[in-house]
């Protein structure tokens, strides 16, 4: 997920809707997890992470490996101190926090973040 950098983009405004439609394009574009670039695996591999676990883009670099649980369903795991932590903090006194994330199996495996997930971490294990 290194190869995924930060940018601090300008939010845009909350009541106007974000249309999605060329990130997606761009996901089927990449095609098959088996025939493509690690820049635009782990592209995809992001987008679809943050879309399907409706997380957000900076627990990316939050999420420990070593947590990773393969089942039959899917995938799960762990995001440390996810960006509302300070929130847990400020209301609690918890200084560390992790959320667990499950992610399923989908039919059409060209839109499938787990299985995009498990081959990055194929191919950059090479």
């Amino acid at each position: 997920m290194n190869a995924i950098k930060k940018s601090n983009t300008s939010p845009s405004a909350p009541n106007n809707p974000i249309d999605i439609i060329l990130a997606l394009d761009f996901i089927i574009s990449v095609g098959s997890n088996e025939n493509t670039y690690i820049l635009n695996l782990s592209q995809k591999t992001a987008f679809l992470i943050v879309l399907e676990s409706a997380s957000r883009p900076s627990d990316l670099y939050r999420i420990k490996l070593g947590t990773l649980q393969k089942t039959s369903y899917g995938i799960s795991f762990s995001v440390i101190n996810p960006k509302e932590t300070n929130i847990l903090i400020l209301h609690s006194g918890n200084k560390s926090v992790s959320k667990k994330i499950f992610i399923d199996y989908y039919e059409d495996t060209e839109l499938c973040s787990s299985l995009a997930i498990l081959k990055l971490l194929e191919q950059t294990q090479e």
